[in-house]
């Protein structure tokens, strides 16, 4: 029995519901898991269950700001396999 784990599986983090279901949605057209949270440490919950390949992640979060976020994940990564976490951002605003 080949014990190597085939599917990929992708944690998106944002607090827009409708971002996380489009792109949940895309990458279900791709074969890809999609695993969502919409905030910061249920993320780092989530990951720590599912250890997930990728991260795709709001470069603002209501709970936890992204340094912190990625500090926590690198915690958890095996040494020499680290997840790559790509941050999104839909910045419109100069404040932003």
């Amino acid at each position: 029995m080949n014990s190597k784990r085939t599917e990929v599986k992708v944690l998106i983090v944002g607090n827009s519901k409708t971002s996380l279901k489009s792109i949940s949605s895309y990458l279900e057209r791709m074969n890809i898991v999609p695993l969502t949270a919409e905030a910061g440490k249920d993320a780092i919950d989530i990951y720590r269950r599912e250890q997930p390949d990728i991260v795709l992640m709001r470069s603002k979060l209501p709970d936890i700001g992204y340094a912190e976020f990625s500090r926590e994940i690198r915690t958890l990564d095996l040494r020499d396999n680290w997840t790559s976490i790509i941050f999104l951002t839909g910045m419109s605003e100069e404040e932003d």
